[in-house]
């Protein structure tokens, strides 16, 4: 991963981690995947910390996706955080739209099946797969007070079948 990256798994087994990926990319050399995985649990790729902008402003990437369904129900998905101050791999994380209101272009696109056993079942996600790169723009709100933070990309895989994975680049 890129200097000041890192990737923390979570849940049962052991989950993959991101990784610096030159099989799929938008810009090259490289993107960032994480693969699924066969049973539930959570992996999350954080950012460097950054001071939030006192204007609002938008998070821009790149993202393609393979994750585990069998329309209509969606077994993995993934979702975008946000994690105030200082973090470095624990504290408060809030997923985005709960925080935020959401994104621009390229946001959530269905829900997680709610019997799937993934740790987001029921919630709106990245679901079902999209073969190339399209762009997100998450809306950021102005902040007053100047505040540390980082943005946390998580991937959910359920108790089934791994999905192929998650590609992230700028």
């Amino acid at each position: 991963l890129p200097e000041e990256w890192f990737s923390a798994p979570s849940g049962s087994g052991t989950p993959p981690r991101f990784v610096s990926s030159t099989d799929f990319f938008d810009t090259g050399p490289n993107s960032l995947f994480c693969a699924g995985y066969s049973s539930a649990n959570r992996t999350m790729l954080h950012s460097p910390q950054f001071f939030v902008p006192r204007v609002p402003t938008q998070l821009i990437f790149m993202q393609k996706f393979s994750f585990e369904s069998l329309h209509p129900n969606y077994y993995d998905g993934a979702q975008l955080f946000f994690v105030p101050g200082s973090y470095g791999g624990y504290g408060e994380e809030y997923e985005w739209t709960a925080q935020f209101g959401g994104f621009s272009q390229g946001g959530y696109n269905g829900t997680v099946y709610g019997g799937s056993g993934s740790y987001i079942g029921g919630q709106q996600a990245w679901v079902g797969s999209q073969n190339s790169f399209l762009p997100v723009s998450a809306n950021l709100p102005s902040n007053t007070s100047a505040e540390l933070a980082q943005i946390g990309w998580a991937l959910f895989s359920d108790n089934g079948v791994p999905s192929l994975g998650w590609w992230i680049d700028s």
